[in-house]
């Protein structure tokens, strides 16, 4: 008979990696969400090469370049699907896995996420 905390530690560390990659993935998207938000005449110059506005200028030449973002890290369609499809099958894996240890077990032990949370 398998371990039951055995397979929830397994399961754990399988989340944990699945989740620092969607973390990663979604920390992109927000990032340049941001940037054209706020700061879209910097990131256009600074991503693309466009002309800069004098502010832009100003700004990249006292070393300013947090509206430069590397496009081609830029995940497509699929690699956003996987991403999220493998995060939420680990996530539901180590929800199946907590619930198969007795619960007098689980006393001290770390319960899981009750949800999907990248933080």
């Amino acid at each position: 008979m398998a371990d039951p905390i055995r397979n929830y530690l397994d399961a754990l560390k399988a989340y944990e990696q699945e989740r620092l990659k969607a973390r990663k993935l979604t920390g992109l998207i927000c990032q340049v969400a941001s940037v054209i938000q706020f700061n879209l005449p910097d990131f256009v110059a600074l991503t693309y090469g466009l002309s800069l506005p004098a502010v832009a200028r100003d700004r990249i030449r006292s070393g300013d370049k947090s509206a430069q973002i590397d496009m081609g890290e830029w995940p497509d369609a699929e690699t956003m699907r996987m991403t999220l499809a493998d995060w939420h099958s680990a996530f539901l894996k180590l929800r199946d896995a907590w619930d198969g240890i007795p619960e007098d077990d689980q006393k001290g032990m770390k319960e899981p996420p009750p949800t999907l949370f990248t933080g």
